[in-house]
């Protein structure tokens, strides 16, 4: 599970935009549908998000979740969307990109998610430390059409999913930690999902 940087496309002194890829290929299917992907839109993080990440695995060994690998682990700015041109698509990007301003994300806690009721993962929840640039809110949310996703916005990053037969009697779900971590959030990824079971 999870997606792999695989490629750079252009950066800047403040900024930088990557485009990446997971390592899975296509099977099958016609040649449109291959040329459409299920692109995101991601910051990247720390090494301290994935020595927490680790962390966490490492204290439930034998839990019930699909654990995302170190090399994997992002916060989701924009939510997935079928893209029928990446190219296009890493372009918008590249262009909001050249007038973002670097923001801060305080990491304060880890729980499942996102509701305690029907847990579906393991996350670390986050908030906005300081200004979040409206600007680049806005800009992202025109360029892809995306609006949506930032009515709610919660910055998190999500460590594993429970396997769905599993999400009640796992002992991690009753996981509450506090921690106490800053990211310096100053590039975005554009990313490929690829849905897993």
């Amino acid at each position: 599970f999870g997606n792999h940087c695989s490629r750079w496309i252009s950066y800047s002194s403040l900024w930088r935009s990557e485009l990446c890829s997971d390592r899975s290929s296509h099977t099958g299917g016609s040649l449109a549908k291959v040329m459409e992907r299920r692109l995101f839109i991601a910051f990247p993080v720390s090494e301290k998000i994935r020595e927490e990440s680790a962390r966490i695995v490492r204290h439930f060994p034998d839990a019930p979740v699909r654990w995302v690998r170190p090399e994997d682990l992002h916060i989701t700015a924009v939510a997935p969307w079928i893209s029928k041109s990446m190219d296009a698509d890493a372009k918008r990007l590249l262009q909001v990109a050249k007038h973002a301003r670097p923001f801060t994300i305080r990491f304060g806690l880890v729980e499942p998610g996102p509701t305690i009721v029907a847990p579906r993962l393991i996350w670390i929840k986050g908030k906005i430390h300081g200004v979040y640039p409206a600007s680049l809110q806005k800009q992202l949310a025109t360029a892809f059409d995306r609006g949506h996703d930032f009515k709610k916005w919660l910055p998190h990053v999500t460590t594993g999913r429970f396997r769905q037969d599993m999400r009640i009697t796992s002992p991690v779900r009753t996981v509450y930690e506090d921690v106490d971590i800053e990211e310096r959030i100053t590039s975005m990824l554009l990313m490929e999902s690829h849905r897993t079971r």
